[in-house]
């Protein structure tokens, strides 16, 4: 019987600490993620939303890009380049 509640009391134990070492993990995850939230805003393009900037960019390029395809494909069909 003694063994038996020796190996229950380790399991306890064990239990106990393994659950005291995630606390800990969570309150510096938590803590981790708090302070990059804080920093995440100063890290933005100017304007109030910095990614539809560059998503913005990154359209008109490709409208640029298929309006000089869409001119050469035209001139090609006709026959027309320089």
């Amino acid at each position: 019987m003694r063994t038996v509640a020796k190996a229950l009391r380790r399991a306890a134990e064990g239990k106990a600490s393994a659950q005291a070492e995630a606390a800990d993990w969570r309150r510096k995850y938590e803590l981790e993620r708090a302070r990059n939230l804080k920093l995440e805003p100063k890290e933005q393009l100017p304007g109030q939303h910095g990614d539809d900037a560059i998503i913005e960019n990154l359209i008109n390029q490709n409208n640029k890009a298929n309006g000089k395809f869409l001119e050469r494909l035209f001139w090609e069909e006709w026959n027309l380049l320089p």
